[in-house]
């Protein structure tokens, strides 16, 4: 549905102001469900081994975010927003390479069929109404992925570091985003001016 409407309203409106959307929303939620859930103490360190993590994690997840925004602008997004959800095979190789992660055959046999099931849905015959705008997004989609397959996989190894935190995470998330997507909107916007 989200992407449904990004789609749709591109044309009317900029990925920058979408990024800032974005990002608004992402602070308000994250804050909120910080100051109500949270139990510890005040949020660790961003140079703390967890908040450095957390920290480069959300950097990469932004970098994805603006990307995406871009990719959609210049593909169709049946195909864009499908393959862009694959991240989690990139995540389950990185895990797998870097995390030494073992999953069972089945799971493995599960993962397999999930992507299977994106590049089957990813397909689309031509479509003489609605072409895309040259190959631009096919970079752009392919960047978003490895993004947030990075993304992914620094999470859950900050997850094992000391002072690991859901809730001090989301600040970092709101951190990462408002230096990636935020000063991205900031940016494209005052040049718009």
């Amino acid at each position: 549905l989200g992407q449904g409407l990004v789609k749709k309203y591109i044309a009317e409106v900029p990925p920058a102001r979408f990024c800032l959307y974005f990002i608004a929303a992402r602070v308000v939620l994250n804050l909120s469900y910080y100051v109500w859930f949270h139990q510890a103490g005040l949020p660790v360190r961003p140079f703390s081994e967890f908040g450095g993590t957390c920290l480069l994690a959300y950097l990469f997840d932004g970098i994805g975010w603006l990307v995406y925004f871009q990719a959609i602008v210049y593909g169709p997004i049946g195909i864009v927003g499908t393959l862009s959800a694959a991240y989690p095979a990139l995540t389950v190789l990185f895990a797998r390479l870097l995390l030494h992660e073992q999953l069972s055959s089945w799971q493995y046999i599960g993962v397999g069929l999930v992507i299977g099931g994106c590049i089957g849905l990813s397909y689309a015959p031509a479509d003489r109404v609605s072409r895309p705008t040259g190959s631009r997004w096919i970079p752009l989609s392919f960047i978003a992925v490895v993004c947030w397959g990075c993304s992914s996989t620094l999470l859950k190894t900050a997850y094992h570091l000391a002072g690991a935190d859901e809730a001090n995470a989301l600040v970092f998330s709101v951190m990462g985003g408002l230096a990636t997507l935020g000063v991205f909107s900031i940016v494209r916007l005052m040049c718009l001016w």
